[in-house]
């Protein structure tokens, strides 16, 4: 296999990195999908507010 080696504009260079990252991210939530299991859902944790003092 040979190796190619390309400059490209930052520009250019930043949305072919965005859309890599979609791509990888699509891959992975995918992957994380088949494994999930709808039928026993996690509860959703409310979030602590912290306590006013009165300061």
């Amino acid at each position: 296999m040979s190796t190619i080696s390309v400059h490209l504009p930052d520009s250019l260079h930043r949305k072919a990195a965005e859309k890599i990252s979609v791509l990888m991210t699509e891959d992975y939530l995918g992957e994380r999908a088949k494994r999930g299991n709808r039928t026993k859902p996690h509860p959703i944790q409310p979030i602590e507010q912290p306590m006013n003092t009165g300061t």
